[in-house]
């Protein structure tokens, strides 16, 4: 899952990542996970109706790996505008112990549900992020405020930045640039 969001970070992680700022982070979060349920919702109906072509497989996943780069952005930003700053770490940490533990039982869970009809995977998931959508429209916190927030900087100039800013550490660029052919592998 992670090789196959490779492409969509390079295309879109930049804009996203300085959208964020300029955007409704809710609105952003329920549009990119109504995107991903109706992109993944296209392969059983296609199955269904014997019309699945092997190049909608391809964009189906470069749509849901957009929309997850564009979601993940606006989630980023509005934890700490969820969170009270002392419990941060650990809402942090708990994101990434359910993104772990969902990645260990999804995939058995996913092998199931294909050997029972092919489409219900992708069923699956288009239900789960309608339901995600769905639950952000309920939530009644306000998680858009940013103290970043310029909007009157061009984009470019905000994409810019955010690309300066990711390779300053003098850790990362000796790290990132050999990773970087490796993460252009096609998950097929």
């Amino acid at each position: 899952e992670g090789r196959g969001r490779a492409r969509p970070y390079a295309c879109f992680g930049p804009p996203a990542g300085a959208l964020r700022y300029r955007w409704s982070r809710p609105r952003v979060m329920i549009v990119f996970d109504s995107i991903r349920a109706f992109a993944l919702l296209s392969v059983p109906i296609a199955l269904c109706t014997h019309h699945l072509h092997p190049l909608q497989l391809y964009v189906v996943g470069f749509v849901a790996g957009s929309a997850y780069v564009f979601f993940s952005a606006a989630e980023a930003g509005a934890l700490p505008n969820v969170v009270a700053a002392d419990d941060l770490s650990a809402a942090v940490s708990a994101q990434e112990v359910s993104a772990s533990a969902s990645g260990i039982v999804a995939s058995p869970i996913g092998g199931v549900l294909f050997g029972l009809f092919h489409g219900l995977p992708f069923l699956a998931d288009a239900v789960s992020f309608a339901g995600s959508a769905a639950a952000l429209s309920a939530v009644r916190i306000r998680f858009d405020s940013s103290p970043h927030a310029e909007r009157g900087r061009p984009l470019r100039s905000d994409v810019a930045a955010g690309l300066v800013g990711l390779w300053r550490p003098p850790v990362l660029p000796p790290v990132a640039l050999p990773a970087g052919p490796f993460s252009w592998r096609s998950p097929w």
